[in-house]
């Protein structure tokens, strides 16, 4: 089965990599930003913390989300996985 690392930011926006996943698990952390993402946030990093992430699988092989409401999430930005 192929597999992605999974990477988030942090409040500085700050990459952190994060272990490899399978597409089960790529959607669970998919549905969990989904799920957790709130109306307003108190900043703009704090946004971006929650609210974007990704998968890759080197450095020239990528998708990004960024979830706007729970009904909405960016066209994912994306390199041929």
């Amino acid at each position: 089965m192929e597999t992605a690392t999974w990477y988030s930011l942090d409040r500085e926006l700050k990459t952190h990599e994060h272990h490899a996943v399978g597409v089960e698990e790529a959607l669970r952390i998919l549905l969990r930003y989904v799920r957790e993402v709130r109306p307003s946030y108190e900043t703009g990093e704090d946004a971006l913390a929650s609210t974007m992430f990704g998968f890759s699988r080197s450095d020239n092989e990528f998708v990004k989300f960024c979830i706007h409401a729970p009904d909405q999430l960016n066209p994912p930005q994306a390199t041929p996985l």
